[in-house]
């Protein structure tokens, strides 16, 4: 016999055939700053360096880099922040380097 209990434990998703299957969906939601980690079943922080501006379904499986010119100092960030002007990001994106002369 199924239980309620087993069913708010398992999300299942009709395929489009006759059948249900059982997704790795989480039953928590991910917040801006993380992602989901499809072998853990749970949400993660974004390391440094990166960033994840998503809070709602489908979770994104990854963070992004922040682009070059941005960074950001902290993990589970949404965002990264500007480098001040004559600065550069790093290659991790975890802090600002001074520009090369003449560039």
């Amino acid at each position: 016999m199924i239980t309620l209990s087993f069913l708010l434990l398992i999300s299942y998703f009709f395929d489009g055939a006759t059948c249900l299957t059982p997704t790795s969906a989480p039953s928590n939601q991910c917040f801006s700053g993380s992602y989901y980690d499809e072998d853990s079943f749970s949400c993660v922080s974004c390391p440094i360096g990166h960033f994840s501006s998503f809070s709602v379904p489908p979770y994104p499986l990854n963070c992004s880099l922040c682009e070059v010119g941005m960074y950001n100092t902290k993990t589970g960030m949404s965002e990264c922040s500007t480098c001040p002007r004559g600065k550069i990001s790093s290659s991790t994106r975890s802090h600002c380097d001074d520009c090369n002369a003449g560039t």
